[in-house]
């Protein structure tokens, strides 16, 4: 007979009172991720950036907020047309050339 038989004798006991699982200490130490100790990582520090870049500099009244923004706008309409709605794509493209020419807000 199949029923509650099986699942009665082999009932989960709840953890004794004074059992405490394993702390991190007991662990076993992790071995290191490059053989010998050696991590290319810390062989070089990362090289600085340059001091000597010139400034960012668009056309006038073109800020970086004004290419960030229609960087914004472009990738829209790159979604836009993934989803075949070149409506949308149009109006996000004619949104970014907006802030890129100058022309008022979109």
């Amino acid at each position: 007979e199949y029923g509650g038989s099986a699942a009665s004798s082999a009932q989960l006991q709840p953890p004794p009172a004074h059992y405490a699982p394993p702390s991190a200490s007991s662990a076993p130490p992790m071995p290191p991720s490059f053989p010998g100790g050696y991590d290319p990582r810390r062989a070089y520090p990362p090289p600085a950036p340059p001091s000597n870049l010139p400034p960012v500099s668009y056309a006038d009244g073109i800020s970086v907020a004004h290419v960030a923004e229609s960087q914004k706008f472009a990738k829209f309409a790159v979604s836009a047309l993934g989803f075949e709605d070149v409506p949308t794509a149009v109006e996000n493209l004619r949104k970014a050339l907006a802030l890129l020419t100058g022309q008022s807000q979109p």
